[in-house]
């Protein structure tokens, strides 16, 4: 393991402490000079020998500065994704390649120099404004930036991360087109028709159907979801689904005669969706499956 204070990218997500240490529009360059031998480039310091360095950002306002956090804008979408996906399609357009020649903390994938310390704002930056991803071309980088798409529904609310594993590969794309929705403005006003029920459930950790999948029910928060076994006993029941890591993941919380927090069983089930447009309650009921 290499100390922060000898690695070059802390986080590990390819966008270096360098870059993520500065502002997005203040960024400054290192010049290659240190005058006095402290260790800091003289870019930074007000004067030399003044020991003053970078003071660190903190997008989010919580947990950790940029250089050490793997979700700078706490969106739910990690900063090796958003930083790296230059073609819209929720995918990282680089990957870690597991290997790190010269051993200062980069991974060679990202590293414009596998000899040494000689690059320490990486491969594929010189300019963040210029060089890392911003989709929406207002605010900051998407990285950096709560509503990447700019169409006025947070990132995190657009479903970066459905099954909450870290993995943005299986992000809400609801109209198939391989552009995620957090990628892909969406002027908000939908109808009801718009929503998309699943009706299987396939909770075994594949990243493929292990939550009930009803999308676009993120713009429509004042929700309520119900599931019934096939005796008409309610199984589960919540508001605000699809908001916040709100799924059904085959898992009961009923109160009543199924145990709560017990692993339903394969089956058919029926379910009960009602939500508020413009005022009104609309409603949606189908037959969902359960399979393992």
């Amino acid at each position: 393991m290499i100390p922060d204070y000898l690695d070059q990218d802390s986080d590990d997500d390819g966008i270096l402490d360098n870059v993520e240490g500065q502002t997005t529009d203040g960024y400054i360059p290192p010049s290659g000079n240190d005058v006095d031998g402290n260790g800091l480039d003289d870019a930074y310091e007000v004067s030399p020998g003044s020991g003053e360095g970078i003071d660190p950002v903190n997008t989010d306002g919580t947990d950790n500065p940029d250089y050490i956090d793997t979700d700078s804008d706490n969106d739910g979408a990690l900063d090796i994704v958003e930083g790296h996906d230059y073609n819209g399609d929720g995918i990282p357009d680089t990957m870690p390649s597991g290997n790190d020649a010269d051993n200062d903390g980069v991974d060679d994938a990202f590293d414009g120099d596998t000899t040494g310390y000689g690059d320490p704002n990486g491969l594929a930056v010189d300019d963040p404004t210029d060089d890392l991803p911003d989709t929406d071309g207002t605010e900051d980088q998407d990285y950096r930036d709560d509503d990447d798409d700019g169409d006025g529904l947070p990132t995190e609310d657009e479903n970066p991360d459905p099954n909450g594993d870290g993995d943005n590969s299986d992000a809400t794309d609801a109209n198939a087109n391989d552009i995620p929705d957090y990628l892909e403005p969406n002027n908000a006003s939908v109808s009801e028709d718009d929503l998309e029920i699943f009706n299987a459930v396939t909770p075994n950790g594949d990243g493929d159907n292990d939550v009930f999948t009803i999308r676009n029910i993120e713009l429509f928060p004042d929700n309520q979801v119900r599931i019934y076994n096939r005796w008409g006993v309610l199984v589960y029941e919540t508001r605000g689904y699809g908001q916040n890591d709100n799924y059904f993941r085959g898992i009961s919380n009923g109160r009543v005669t199924i145990q709560k927090n017990k692993l339903l069983p394969v089956g058919t089930y029926y379910y009960v969706v009602d939500y508020v447009v413009n005022g009104n309650t609309k409603s949606r009921a189908g037959y969902l499956y359960i399979q393992r």
